[in-house]
């Protein structure tokens, strides 16, 4: 297996073609690993980012692709170490490969992390299914670095962040209302549903290229109510964060945001990517205000927005990182995340280096 190792904006831009029919025809491929997702973000900022291209020979097809980049932690005698492309703002990583190879191209992508002459690698937030994760795990290993498998951290507040919550969508809301919901909860589903659909005081509206600005800063302003005491002194920086990369996901076509008003007043707003290839709507962020308790905000706008995903053909609606109680309202399955560091002593990384040179 050969691995080219892509470091140039016109190369990656040249790959777009491969990359989306792999990422067609790979089942554990995702939007954080789309072409058009690690695009956006690298047009976001100075990140010093490498794409490990695989191919059975020199020249070959394309086989898979591992989006990675570098970070260099504070200290002058802190080693430089790879991550995940898009770690830091993607929920879930990885790589995505041809389905019928994904042995040879997890090992050679194993491998590949060897020879790269960085000391040491902090895979975290994984989505990686079993076979795919042995055979790099193994490879690794076979290498003779250490792989520590270790627990995604939390924030402190008992949520468990390698937990993936997601909604099975069937073909009718009033399916998925009767099979998922507790009578209760579909109850008062379908009964703001109805006050929503009479046009009355409550209506939803999605963001155009006219009104982004405003509902981004709709969606902040609640979020701030929420976390800012959470957040502490960082609230204001992390939210001003958050809405750059809302505002370049959305105008680049891959992210909806809905502001549910009541009365003309917003009290609800979610942002949600939307993958038509895998059929999927993952949840990003969102937000309401707390005061109100008729309607439920965000709990009638998931409703609204699972009924509309369903009446479009979505298959997943996706909850991600996190095992907050209310998302088991909506969701019947999980996924579990899987946090790898590799390190290498410094007498391994030249013997590497000298190995890739070779």
């Amino acid at each position: 297996m050969h691995i080219e190792a892509i470091t140039e904006p016109r190369r990656f831009a040249d790959l777009e073609p491969a990359w989306r029919d792999i990422y067609r025809s790979d089942p554990e491929s995702h939007i954080f690993l789309s072409h058009a997702w690690l695009d956006t973000w690298f047009a976001m900022g100075s990140v010093r980012w490498v794409i490990l291209a695989a191919a059975a020979e020199k020249g070959g097809d394309l086989l898979g692709f591992f989006p990675l980049r570098m970070r260099r932690p504070a200290g002058d005698a802190a080693r430089p170490r790879l991550v995940p492309a898009g770690s830091s703002f993607a929920d879930f990583t990885g790589f995505i490969c041809r389905p019928e190879v994904e042995s040879a191209v997890a090992s050679a992508f194993g491998t590949a992390l060897l020879r790269s002459g960085v000391g040491r690698a902090d895979l975290t937030n994984l989505l990686l299914g079993d076979r795919r994760s042995a055979h790099f795990v193994a490879a690794i290993s076979r290498g003779g670095a250490r792989c520590i498998r270790r627990v995604c951290p939390g924030n402190g507040d008992g949520v468990d962040q390698s937990v993936a919550p997601y909604a099975r969508l069937p073909s009718s809301w009033d399916d998925y209302a009767n099979r998922q919901m507790s009578a209760n909860s579909r109850q008062k589903a379908r009964r703001f549903l109805r006050k929503l659909d009479g046009g009355g005081t409550l209506a939803v509206t999605h963001a155009t290229a006219e009104s982004l600005g405003r509902d981004v800063t709709i969606l902040l302003r609640l979020w701030l109510a929420t976390f800012a005491d959470r957040k502490g002194g960082r609230a204001e920086q992390v939210a001003t964060v958050i809405g750059r990369r809302l505002t370049a996901f959305h105008r680049a076509g891959l992210m909806d945001l809905c502001v549910l008003w009541q009365d003309g007043t917003p009290i609800a707003a979610h942002a949600l990517y939307a993958d038509p290839v895998k059929q999927t709507i993952h949840f990003a962020v969102g937000a309401c205000d707390k005061s109100v308790q008729s309607p439920p905000p965000s709990f009638l706008l998931h409703c609204y927005s699972i009924r509309r995903a369903i009446a479009e053909g979505v298959r997943i609606y996706d909850f991600l990182r996190g095992n907050e109680p209310y998302k088991y309202s909506f969701a019947d399955g999980e996924r579990r995340l899987r946090n790898v560091t590799v390190d290498r002593p410094p007498e391994a990384v030249q013997a590497g280096r000298r190995t890739a040179e070779a």
